[in-house]
């Protein structure tokens, strides 16, 4: 599979798992820590499809995402929350979300996500030049 994803987590574990799991799938994979790098990476990166953390210690993902709805309205993200019952604010305030998963979360579920996502975005043709 192709692809250049960038996993945004503050939580070096889940961080870790998502990008082996997701290079082992064929992926090129950028793994952050932050949401201010993850801003950077955005910026800077051609990228296919992102995996972000809404609750992160230095910038949100919610406020990565509102930057990032300003430069790309349909670059794919997938929101990764510890925290039920957000999805409808976040969508509601920031724009289109292309799946919400709750940690903790079985790999192969992440991986079947990706693939649904980056297949229908391909499809579509709908990513940004």
């Amino acid at each position: 599979m192709e692809g250049r994803i960038l996993v945004a987590d503050d939580d070096t574990s889940i961080r870790m798992a998502l990008s082996e799991a997701l290079e082992d799938e064929g992926y090129e994979v950028i793994a952050v820590g932050s949401g201010k790098q993850a801003l950077q990476e955005i910026l800077s990166k051609d990228l296919d499809l992102i995996l972000l953390d809404i609750k992160m210690p230095d910038m949100p993902g919610t406020e990565v995402l509102k930057k990032l709805r300003a430069k790309s309205k349909t670059l794919p993200v997938i929101m990764l929350t510890a925290f039920s019952g957000m999805e409808k604010d976040v969508e509601i305030q920031l724009g289109k979300i292309s799946a919400f998963i709750s940690k903790p979360f079985d790999i192969e579920d992440v991986l079947n996500t990706v693939s649904r996502i980056l297949e229908e975005n391909a499809q579509d043709g709908t990513k940004d030049e």
